[in-house]
């Protein structure tokens, strides 16, 4: 398409890209048009332009919304799944207090039962067994009684005897130690006695079984014959 020329002879174009090199452009109505549509083309640019920007914000927006809207669901679905284990969480709750519910009360009717029973069995043995139970129990309490005075009497006899046998153990010892200072005694007179030619080296305490005449140097309480007496043995030199 060829373009116009404005009545001055120059192409519009000119006039359009507002080339004043055309003298009376003052004067040329085609002049004045251009520049109308030339403003009416700017508007339509600067519009255009506005709408491009708010569809980037538009966009950006819905971008905005759509990833709030994901998060949204994510959460919803979160907390759906949440709730659903919650619920499923209480019901299994609720079945188990149930269960045990009617747990305890089976066992509430087992424990009156068995209270029922003991009831009658007390009143039972109140009025047919106590008596009998009451006899039963204080024999055998006498009986205990008894056993218990027998052994108290047996161990009095035997606090008696052991008395008497330390008694006699002490009179033994007492004997005993007589009988040692008398054997000193003699052996003092003995020494006095001696000979002139014998010499008394050393007296030793022997333990001297009365019956078998067996000697030790220790004193045995085991021995079976009879109670070891204690004796001073005598070793003497000879001078030739």
């Amino acid at each position: 398409m060829s373009e116009r020329l404005c009545v001055c002879g120059h192409p519009q174009g000119r006039h359009l890209l507002a080339r004043r090199d055309c003298k009376s452009c003052r004067d040329c109505t085609a002049f004045e048009a251009a520049a109308v549509v030339a403003l009416d083309v700017t508007a339509l640019l600067a519009e255009v332009e506005g709408d491009a920007s708010r569809e980037a914000d538009l966009a950006a927006r819905l971008a905005d919304v759509e990833r709030q809207l994901a998060e949204a669901r994510r959460q919803r679905d979160a907390n759906m799944t949440a709730s659903a284990d919650a619920a499923r969480k209480l019901i299994a709750e609720r079945d188990g207090a149930a269960e045990r519910w009617a747990n305890a009360r089976e066992e509430i009717e087992r424990l009156t039962a068995q209270l029922g029973q003991a009831e009658d069995r007390c009143r039972q043995i109140q009025d047919e067994d106590l008596p009998e139970a009451i006899a039963t129990a204080t024999k055998e309490l006498q009986a205990e009684l008894d056993l218990a005075r027998l052994t108290v009497g047996d161990l009095r006899q035997h606090e008696i005897t052991r008395a008497r046998l330390l008694q006699e153990r002490g009179a033994e010892v007492t004997s005993l130690r007589d009988r040692l200072k008398q054997a000193e005694e003699y052996a003092r007179d003995l020494q006095d006695q001696l000979p002139a030619g014998e010499r008394l080296y050393d007296t030793h305490v022997r333990y001297l079984c009365p019956v078998c005449g067996g000697r030790y140097r220790e004193f045995h309480t085991t021995h079976p014959c009879a109670r070891l007496v204690p004796v001073r043995v005598r070793i003497t030199f000879i001078e030739e």
